[in-house]
């Protein structure tokens, strides 16, 4: 790759009274200039002390430029030998020969997004105040001054719930099987799942003895669905921020649902692994929080985006079927594990959880935007929804199988799970799943032109 100087002279017009980051406006700017190719691949750019004293801007506002421009894949930060223009998948070669394997499809979260630091003070406390409460074991249903701080914060989503109706789980798949046994012994037989979704859900539905059915593939049409079935049906959703697909019911459809639910007496779990990784300020309601939530059951977590070795996740439960599911627990797991209980409840009473959860959805929706903006570039033709929040996107590869995209990813280095793995059916399809958790939004942009390479795009 060449370096040539950039002329450090570049006049960038500011409009300092428009509202718009003056950051921003730089990239921008930088942006189209690399874009018509004023800026060649390979041009060394102006350093950030030199250009903030020819815009009169702080130093730290061509930082912040620089670093979005990275994140876009537009330019590369090369330590004290500057930033570098680099052109259309200019490292896509290089990536594709590195021996790390770029992992987009793991959902498993970067070890930059895990709170090391506040789980290692919480730990601490803990084994220094509390050791044998800690080790010692907990009820079945999980700790009470636990169990409070959970209805705490679920109700600072809306979401209304009482502390004798919650179970603590040990994650969310031992949460759902425990409420799929208790489902099933309260009378539930048919299990109606959407025709892609997570495919543990179907496999754990069926372990129990429940008929697995396929919802509408349109969203719009279950409600007319539900219409049809009896308090012997439960519907199993992932409503916002959906694995694999990424989408989000819209706020009307969630309503027409339950108001079906409600008069046919089927049970709706609603599965909002994620929902906590909203991107922006405003979200669409929880299921739960709705005034037609009577027959919805809530399984929340946050270990699974921040700490999910650490096992840990609750249901809202019903009186209908609180008694069951206490009782499945006691007969398979006996409970969680205390001491992971006490690391959350210092986690909550400390603010820390909030916190840690706000870096992470500002990374993921930092990192989502660097990949939707890649693969509107390098792959046009290629469909996708950008999401709302969570951490997965779905991307249609029209006359090019999900299986053999992913093979072909697999030998350039790139890690994606096929869309026919989701599917309830098997069918096999033009899709793949991306999943965001493991690589930073640096990384992102350089693996879709790689992928754009192995599709045979460029």
């Amino acid at each position: 790759m060449g370096m040539e100087e950039a002329d450090p002279l570049l006049e960038i017009p500011l409009h300092r009274e428009s509202g718009k980051a003056l950051y921003f406006q730089v990239a921008e700017h930088l942006r189209r200039l690399i874009g018509s190719g004023a800026l060649p691949p390979g041009t060394r750019l102006p350093g950030t002390r030199v250009l903030s004293e020819e815009l009169d801007v702080s130093r730290t506002t061509v930082m912040q430029a620089y670093a979005l421009l990275e994140r876009d894949g537009a330019i590369r930060l090369q330590g004290r030998s500057g930033a570098f223009v680099l052109g259309k998948c200019a490292e896509a070669d290089t990536l594709a020969k590195r021996e790390e394997i770029l992992d987009l499809a793991s959902g498993l979260p970067s070890m930059d997004l895990v709170p090391v630091k506040y789980l290692s003070r919480a730990l601490r406390d803990i084994l220094g105040l509390s050791a044998e409460a800690a080790l010692l074991g907990s009820p079945p249903e999980g700790l009470e001054l636990l169990r409070r701080a959970l209805v705490t914060h679920a109700a600072a989503r809306g979401i209304p719930a009482s502390w004798e109706g919650l179970l603590v789980t040990a994650g969310l798949q031992e949460g759902l099987s425990t409420l799929l046994k208790a489902l099933a012994i309260s009378g539930t037989r048919t299990l109606w799942v959407e025709p892609l979704t997570y495919p543990d859900a179907v496999l754990m539905a069926r372990s129990e003895g429940l008929d697995v059915r396929c919802l509408p593939g349109n969203p719009a049409a279950i409600p007319e669905c539900v219409s049809r079935m009896s308090s012997l049906d439960a519907l199993y959703l992932i409503p916002s921020f959906h694995n694999p697909l990424g989408r989000t019911l819209p706020l009307g459809l969630r309503r027409a649902i339950l108001a079906e639910t409600v008069r046919k007496g089927a049970w709706v779990i609603e599965d909002d692994a994620y929902g906590e990784l909203r991107y922006g300020e405003e979200s669409v309601p929880a299921l739960k929080s709705l005034p037609e939530a009577e027959r919805v059951i809530y399984m929340g977590s946050f270990s699974q985006v921040l700490f999910p070795g650490l096992r840990f996740g609750y249901l809202l439960l019903s009186p209908a079927l609180s008694e069951n599911a206490g009782a499945v627990r006691r007969i398979r797991t006996g409970g969680a594990s205390s001491l992971v209980q006490m690391l959350v409840l210092k986690l909550i009473e400390s603010g820390n959880l909030a916190r840690a959860l706000d870096a992470a959805r500002l990374q993921m929706s930092i990192r989502m935007e660097a990949l939707a903006g890649a693969l509107s570039r390098e792959l046009p033709e290629y469909p996708f929804s950008r999401p709302e929040g969570g951490i997965y996107l779905w991307l249609g590869t029209p006359g090019l199988d999900g299986t053999e995209a992913v093979s072909l990813a697999g030998k350039r280095g790139i890690k994606l799970v096929p869309g026919r793995e989701f599917s309830v059916l098997g069918e096999s399809m033009e899709a793949v799943r991306f999943s965001i958790s493991r690589l930073g939004a640096q990384s992102l942009p350089l693996a879709v032109c790689t992928l754009a390479a192995a599709w045979g795009k460029r």
